[in-house]
């Protein structure tokens, strides 16, 4: 028979045992040592100078003075000396200065995490209560899902998928302010990508909805301000504009000669039964003279009169015959007007159009960014531009106060990549000195002509103190 127990090693009395009471004991401090065994540190190696008895280590590796050759035993402290007790499977171990459980398993020890299942959990919390409705809940700062690596098994990839049931049902995100709802971005009711905004997060307004089919925004309604997204109803009706909003451009309703967005002349109605042009007259000498000698079938033809209705033709005046077809014709001639317009319904000029239509011009932006370091010097980029264009004048914007000299590289896409060789700022380098920024709008000695396609290098000759630079070209389009 053993002289102790199988699992824990605590010492047995034996028959007719003198001094019983010193085998007793030794298992009471044994059981002492390992019952709801908690280690206030498993890393020391060197035993603590003046341990308070019940203390209980995990002697660590090289163990010294007193525990030297004890590594991987328990010491328990005990009037003033140590026992050791050799762990044993399943040893369970609360480790004071981790705050965390350990198990001894296989002859080694593992973290007690590993043996708890967390699948199908009814719920969980982390740092904060989960309940019925929020079955997992979160407090935190920052919240982080990383992928899989590719090294660790994975494809590097990783996604959010939020899955519902039917396409009458929610799946989304909801963003919420002190647990009030104020945005909601998901598929909401239906399987189209919906956007909704909420004031008090009870009144829900739909900013967007995305057409899962047609992959079209449907908003909430016409612009009305500046920065607005627009509507096709929006643009449809205010297209003939030439973008001057309500106070310029040419008139837009359906009755009017119009600048369309190509800046082409189009016309927007087509003349039906009651409506027509009339040419007021003015008094003797007020005249409209079409010209054609032979009154011949490619410009004039004979019209029955004037009382037949005809409403697509320009008829001739006091009933003469003849008449100019709206189409299938052909008016080889200029009509001109007596001046321009100035009532809604009067035909408009050219003159009255081109001043309508704003000039075209556009900004080609170039940023130099240090990374909050200072802008060293040399090529920092290209910029192709696909559309002919005169440069107008040139600004450079900086962060903060400091010295700059930038050249700018022009070449066709044929002859990329350009050189110094092919610099369009000629003396007049755009340029800081003790400034944050500047203006050029002579560009003397410039080259300011672009050519749909042509490359722009942006070159840094000098630079000090500035972190981020922005090179902007105000240029007229061709």
């Amino acid at each position: 028979m053993s002289n102790e127990t199988p699992r824990t090693g605590l010492p047995l009395l034996a028959a007719a045992q003198a001094q019983k009471h010193v085998t007793h004991n030794e298992a009471l401090l044994a059981l002492d040592a390992l019952s709801g065994l908690t280690l206030l540190d498993r890393d020391l190696a060197t035993p603590p100078s003046v341990p308070a008895d019940g203390d209980t280590y995990l002697v660590a590796s090289p163990a010294t003075d007193a525990w030297a050759g004890k590594e991987g035993l328990i010491a328990y402290a005990f009037s003033g000396g140590w026992r050791f007790y050799a762990p044993f499977e399943g040893l369970i171990a609360r480790v004071a200065d981790e705050n965390r459980f350990i198990v001894f398993a296989n002859d080694v020890w593992t973290d007690y995490a590993a043996y708890i299942p967390l699948d199908n959990v009814g719920q969980l919390g982390v740092n904060t209560a989960a309940d019925s409705t929020n079955k997992f809940a979160v407090k935190s700062n920052v919240v982080l899902f990383a992928a899989l690596e590719a090294a660790s098994g994975g494809s590097g990839d990783v996604r959010f998928v939020i899955n519902k049931e039917t396409s009458g049902d929610t799946a989304s995100l909801l963003f919420q302010a002190g647990f009030s709802g104020r945005a909601e971005l998901g598929l909401a009711g239906d399987d189209n990508l919906h956007l909704k905004v909420s004031p008090d997060g009870a009144a829900w307004i739909e900013a967007a909805i995305l057409d899962r089919t047609s992959g079209r925004i449907t908003l909430v309604g016409d612009p009305t301000e500046a920065l607005h997204a627009a509507t096709k109803q929006y643009v449809d009706a205010h297209a003939g504009s030439g973008g001057g909003g309500d106070g310029g451009g040419a008139p837009t309703t359906a009755s009017y000669l119009t600048v369309s967005n190509d800046v082409g002349l189009s016309a927007e109605r087509v003349l039906t039964a009651g409506d027509g042009i009339t040419f007021a007259d003015a008094g003797a000498g007020s005249t409209l003279t079409i010209a054609n000698d032979d009154r011949g079938s490619d410009a004039l033809t004979t019209h029955l009169a004037v009382t037949d209705p005809h409403p697509q033709y320009l008829t001739a005046a006091d009933g003469d015959a003849g008449y100019l077809k709206q189409s299938g014709g052909t008016l080889t001639g200029a009509l001109t007007l007596a001046g321009d317009p100035s009532a809604a319904l009067h035909a408009a000029t050219k003159h009255y159009v081109d001043t309508q239509v704003p000039v075209q011009t556009a900004a080609i932006v170039f940023v130099i960014d240090g990374a909050g370091e200072a802008i060293t010097t040399g090529i920092k980029g290209d910029v192709m531009v696909p559309f002919a264009a005169t440069i107008d004048h040139v600004t450079l914007l900086a962060d903060q106060s400091g010295s700059a000299v930038i050249d700018i590289w022009k070449t066709t896409l044929a002859d990329y990549p350009p050189a110094s060789a092919d610099s369009i700022t000629g003396p007049s380098k755009p340029s800081l000195s003790g400034a944050a920024k500047m203006q050029d709008t002579t560009l003397g000695g410039w080259t300011a002509s672009i050519t749909a396609g042509d490359v722009l290098r942006f070159n840094v000759d000098s630079a000090a103190t500035i972190t981020r630079l922005s090179v902007i070209l105000s240029v007229t389009k061709a």
